[in-house]
């Protein structure tokens, strides 16, 4: 990366996903990469950064990613946890 990119402004946007049944039989490392070189996301210019994580308690760890406590709460509800 040279020097004029890493003092541009950025935008970064954080997107938590649920992962299908099938995440569970495959390696974490083959799901980030996969994750990383096939999102097709509008505005989206490069995935920077891929986390796999097991939550046992997802409001609680949406809290810890900066969500209020009623986003966290909606979320959760919609997704069924």
């Amino acid at each position: 990366m040279d020097k004029d990119k890493r003092l541009e402004k950025k935008h970064l946007g954080i997107i938590v996903i649920s992962l299908v049944p099938e995440a569970e039989i495959t390696d974490d490392k083959e799901i980030e990469k996969q994750i990383k070189e096939e999102s097709s996301i509008p505005f989206l210019a490069e995935v920077e950064k891929v986390t796999i994580e097991e939550v046992e308690n997802p409001h609680k760890q949406l809290r810890g990613y900066g969500f209020s406590r009623k986003k966290a709460r909606n979320i959760v509800r919609f997704y069924g946890g």
